[in-house]
């Protein structure tokens, strides 16, 4: 039996911070309730119409237990996020959506210190999913 529930699936938005072209990119992680799901990385900014990488995803149930628990220690599932204002100068941004019984749970670019605090976990564990292949060849 899996100690996370059945619908349980991401999306994970990763934006590096502002940053001249060629060392800008931003990456999106897909997760669905089965363990598959894909990376598409955009290795410059949208506008310039980069060419998208994508590589596919299949997380055994360890790593979806894992990612779960992750989520569920850094109370993803009961505390709200503070978004806050941003203008977005500077460092790199994260946002999170997330499906579990039944409900939908987002954690949006521009959120309070505290909240980046407590979420940086999470935010590094999905992070580790990405196949060094997809970076190689990125500048910087």
């Amino acid at each position: 039996m899996n100690s996370y529930p059945q619908d349980f699936s991401f999306q994970f938005r990763w934006h590096m911070g502002s940053v001249p072209p060629p060392y800008y990119y931003e990456y999106t992680i897909r997760v669905n309730p089965d363990g598959t799901g894909s990376i598409d990385l955009l290795p410059d900014y949208p506008q310039n119409h980069p060419q998208k990488r994508t590589a596919p995803l299949r997380l055994e149930q360890s790593m979806l237990e894992y990612l779960f628990q992750e989520m569920k220690t850094a109370g993803l599932f009961d505390k709200a996020c503070v978004e806050v204002d941003s203008n977005w100068i500077g460092g790199s941004q994260a946002a999170l959506d997330v499906n579990a019984w039944g409900k939908d749970y987002h954690v949006p670019f521009s959120i309070s210190s505290a909240d980046t605090q407590r979420l940086e976990p999470v935010f590094l564990a999905i992070q580790e999913l990405i196949p060094s292949q997809l970076l190689n060849g990125l500048p910087g």
